[in-house]
């Protein structure tokens, strides 16, 4: 018998078998399970990274109010507004989103800060960008920030909110709280106006500034009859588990949100009504802005 002797060509290497259909789909299920199991890591590491630059937002912020304070005897941007039975605009309370407005309106807000006549109506630039008062984890009203005369996107900010303070105002992402002590207390417009000296937070040298929280977070907690969760829905939380607050002593910190809910709710129900009392027992804008300054201060 003749044998046949077969010689393959020199480096020539036999053919590798390639991967079947239930190998591939094995691999494909494992990295499935990696992702899985990544990607709530990744997304807790991206909030954080936003909470920290919320936070250093607040922070320039908070510089530029001490610079205007250091050029105005102490005292922090006034909100002025047109009262019945008044011949000129006073210092009013404010607890919300606005800016302030722009010339020719009357000058006051956080718009003081700015001295470019499409973001305020300030003498001098302590800021020169709205962007450090839109936190990065706002979906709702950054995305409507639009140039004042051509309505082009930039980084101004957006127009005011329907039915809400007329339509001078003009909003940002953070709630600024500005109490001053020069008041009308017989203004009924004001359900604060009697209040205690721990509410008054309009001038750097106010007691206990590290306990005077200024500005915070969007976010609102539900408290009917006060806050039903129909206006709470109005204002998301930005950050779920709690707040960034910048206080008067210029410190920004984080704010637990279940720390201020259990306190908001220790005691009865405060009943609605523009005129609920803020001394004694405590009004629901007390209350809560007296959690705000122990939660954080």
């Amino acid at each position: 018998m003749r044998h046949v002797t077969v010689h393959f060509a020199e480096g020539r290497r036999p053919r590798r078998r390639a991967f079947t259909l239930v190998e591939l789909l094995v691999v494909i299920g494992i990295i499935s399970v990696l992702i899985a199991m990544l990607l709530p890591t990744l997304g807790k590491a991206r909030e954080q990274a936003k909470k920290v630059s919320c936070a250093s937002n607040m922070r320039q912020v908070g510089q530029a109010i001490f610079m205007y304070a250091n050029d105005n005897k102490g005292f922090t941007p006034c909100y002025y507004r047109a009262l019945a039975g008044y011949t000129a605009p006073q210092p009013t309370p404010s607890l919300g989103t606005f800016v302030g407005n722009l010339p020719p309106g009357i000058p006051g807000g956080l718009g003081l800060l700015f001295s470019d006549p499409k973001l305020g109506a300030g003498m001098q630039a302590y800021l020169k960008t709205g962007n450090v008062f839109f936190c990065p984890s706002d979906e709702q009203k950054a995305v409507n920030r639009r140039d004042p005369v051509t309505g082009e996107p930039g980084e101004y900010f957006g127009p005011n909110i329907p039915t809400t303070y007329g339509s001078p105002y003009r909003y940002m992402s953070y709630f600024y709280y500005y109490f001053p002590r020069d008041i009308r207390p017989t203004d009924p417009s004001f359900s604060w106006a009697s209040s205690t000296d721990t509410l008054y937070r309009d001038a750097t040298h106010r007691k206990l500034g590290a306990k005077r929280m200024i500005m915070i977070d969007q976010g609102y907690l539900a408290y009917p009859p006060v806050i039903p969760q129909t206006t709470a829905n109005l204002f998301p939380f930005f950050h779920k588990d709690g707040w960034n607050a910048l206080y008067l002593d210029g410190h920004v910190t984080w704010v637990i949100r279940s720390v201020v809910e259990k306190e908001l709710h220790a005691d009865p129900v405060i009943p609605a009504g523009p005129n609920t009392p803020t001394t004694g027992g405590g009004g629901f804008h007390h209350r809560i802005i007296g959690a705000y300054d122990r939660a954080g201060g």
